[in-house]
C-alpha cells in the first residue's frame, strides 16, 4: 500500500496550483497598492502644486507668514484632512530662486521670485500610506511624498 501511495499521481496538480493561487493573491496584493500608493501620489501632487501657487500669490498681500498658513488651509481642504494632520506644514513652504537651466531652488530670503512646496505623507509625520494587502508580507504602510515648485513670471517684453 505504502508502495502504490508513493508511485501515484493523483492530485499532484494540487500542489501547483495552491502555489499558483498564492502567487495571484500576490500579484493583486501589489496592484492594489501599487495603484492606491500613486492616487495618494497625484493628490499630494494636486495639493503641493495648488499650494505652491497660493503661497507665491498671497505673499505680496499677506506676507510670508500669512501666505504660508493660506497654502496649508488650502492644501488640508484638498486633501480633506484637517490641518493638524502635517500633510503640508507651514514651514514646507520655502521661497527663494528657482533656476530653469540647472532646474534647482535655492532658499532666499532676499530672492523670493519662486517658492517650494513639500507635501508628505511618511512615518516621521505619523502619516505614512497603509497598505492593504501587502501588510501580509510585512510592508504595512509605504513614504510618499511631492515637490512643487512654482516662481513668477517676467515675459521678455517686460523686462
Amino acid at each position: 500500500m505504502l508502495k502504490e501511495f508513493r508511485k501515484s499521481e493523483h492530485g499532484g496538480i494540487t500542489a501547483l496550483a495552491i502555489f499558483l493561487v498564492l502567487m495571484i493573491f500576490v500579484l493583486i496584493g501589489i496592484s492594489v497598492d501599487v495603484s492606491n500608493a500613486y492616487k495618494v501620489r497625484t493628490q499630494l501632487q494636486i495639493a503641493a502644486d495648488a499650494a505652491a501657487h497660493a503661497a507665491l500669490y498671497n505673499r505680496e498681500t499677506e506676507g510670508e507668514s500669512g501666505a504660508r498658513q493660506k497654502a496649508v488651509q488650502l492644501a488640508a481642504e484638498i486633501l480633506e484632512v484637517e490641518p493638524e494632520n502635517a500633510v503640508l506644514r507651514a514651514e514646507d513652504i520655502r521661497y527663494g530662486n528657482w533656476n530653469p537651466y540647472t532646474r534647482t531652488f535655492t532658499e532666499s530670503i532676499f530672492d523670493v521670485s519662486a517658492v517650494q512646496v513639500l507635501a508628505s505623507r511618511d512615518h516621521l509625520r505619523e502619516n505614512p500610506v497603509q497598505t492593504f494587502l501587502l501588510g501580509f508580507i510585512g510592508l504595512d504602510a509605504w513614504d510618499i511624498g511631492a515637490i512643487a515648485v512654482v516662481e513668477t513670471a517676467h515675459p521678455l517684453c517686460l523686462r
